[in-house]
């Protein structure tokens, strides 16, 4: 009677296992479709078999909403690629394609683009650097 009930037990965990949908698991990025990262955190890439790592914000000098400013200033990250847990590339992605930083990147037959930064500047509160996200969509 007891392995009759491990046999049950075992069967619903395992059809538990295979009944997730991996696509809206947290931590998934799905092609075509914009994903948010925080600081410090990484999304896999099922379709191509990687992950990618929001690791640092490089600078934020885009004009607060509340402030006229001459030009819109930009936001600037860098993003990490790990295959099989090691690093294989990384990136410089701003909010401005301008000649020295670019929005977008092609990794292997992808494209990864920077799509916001968030939170938006306000003229006269610093925006911690733990308190930013990215959002990113993987073409």
């Amino acid at each position: 009677m007891r392995t009759k009930w491990y046999n049950i037990i075992f069967l619903m965990a395992v059809l538990a296992i295979y009944s997730c949908d991996k696509e809206s698991m947290p931590g998934q990025a799905t092609p075509g479709q914009a994903f948010e990262l925080e600081l410090g955190e990484s999304a896999f890439f099922n379709k191509g078999d990687f992950k990618i790592f929001f690791s640092q914000m490089l600078g934020d000098n885009r004009c607060p909403t509340s402030i006229e400013c001459m030009r819109a200033g930009e936001a600037k990250v860098k993003v990490l690629v790990q295959k099989s847990g090691k690093v294989v590339t990384s990136f410089e992605l701003g909010t401005k394609p301008v000649e020295s930083i670019a929005n977008a990147v092609a990794f292997e037959d992808f494209n990864i683009q920077l799509k916001d930064v968030r939170p938006y500047p306000t003229s006269n509160k610093p925006i911690p650097t733990e308190e930013y996200a990215i959002q990113l969509q993987i073409d």
